[in-house]
């Protein structure tokens, strides 16, 4: 038979097994919480007109093939808009990058929300502002988010095939791909 003094002592471990068990509970629906709302805020960017017509203007309308090149015509010095353009938008790519490499969003959403073609279309675009920077500032890590997407979009996607560019006397044409 259960004394009375062994109620006792087993009531209290019942309720602290409990409170821990509700406070884990609690910390999980937390953490998806937090992931659900940082992934909503990514999709919000990237379903911006403000993101696309910026991406459209780095893409297509700014030709460059090195970052001397670059800073001579959209510079900050030079081109104020075009500048802010190209760091609005690569930013945005970097962060897609660093959530994916967290865990924080899956590939697969990563990738609906952010087509692979603009992935490897943009770091084509942007690769040598990048390689040309990391030399500049003697910084290897810069962008390397954003390699780290294309990377893995690549990885998960071979397939892809990759955007074709004429260059023209106004600006790349993006070409069908065969």
């Amino acid at each position: 038979m259960v004394t009375f003094e062994t109620v006792v002592e087993i009531v209290p471990v019942i309720g602290l097994t409990i409170a821990l068990l509700y406070y884990a509970m609690n910390l999980r629906n937390q953490n998806i919480t937090r992931k659900a709302q940082l992934t909503m805020n990514f999709y919000t960017h990237v379903t911006k007109r403000e993101f696309w017509q910026q991406f459209i203007n780095v893409v297509f309308h700014q030709q460059f093939k090195t970052i001397e090149e670059w800073d001579e015509k959209y510079g900050p010095q030079e081109n104020p808009d075009a500048a802010t353009d190209l760091y609005t938008t690569m930013q945005i790519f970097e962060g897609a990058g660093t959530l994916l490499k967290e865990g924080v969003i899956e590939a697969d959403l990563l990738f609906r929300y952010l087509p692979k073609i603009i992935i490897g279309t943009a770091w084509e675009r942007y690769e040598p502002w990048i390689t040309g920077l990391r030399a500049s500032y003697n910084d290897p890590m810069f962008g390397e988010m954003f390699e780290y997407l294309k990377d893995e979009a690549k990885k998960q996607y071979p397939d892809i095939k990759k955007p074709r560019f004429e260059d023209t006397s106004d600006s790349p044409i993006l070409k069908k791909v065969r």
